[in-house]
């Protein structure tokens, strides 16, 4: 099936664990950066970009997600499930002038 995909995943939540609070704003701006360059790609976060990331509550909330399968499978299907939406939307008026 062309919709289809398996994947095998191993949850390591002593990883996020032991990360410093920079790094897991890093990690999680390559996931959901703020800003992005021309070819689509993640822009380097300036430090005030990162500091929005760095508050203790916030860090927290982010190592979960980072240590999360949920989220992992979250940021994967959101983006193809909007691009199926747009493909799909752009094929319904030829299904409603059958």
């Amino acid at each position: 099936m062309v919709n289809h995909v398996h994947v095998i995943l191993r949850n390591r939540p002593d990883g996020v664990a032991g990360s410093t609070d920079a790094e897991v704003a890093k990690r999680w701006w390559q996931l959901f950066p703020l800003r992005k360059n021309k070819d689509k790609s993640p822009a380097v976060p300036t430090e005030s970009e990162l500091k929005l990331f760095m508050t203790p509550v916030r860090c927290k909330q982010l190592r979960s997600r980072l240590s999360d399968l949920s989220w992992w499978m979250r940021a994967l299907a959101e983006p193809i499930a909007r691009r199926s939406n747009i493909d799909d939307s752009a094929s319904l008026p030829f299904l409603f002038a059958l």
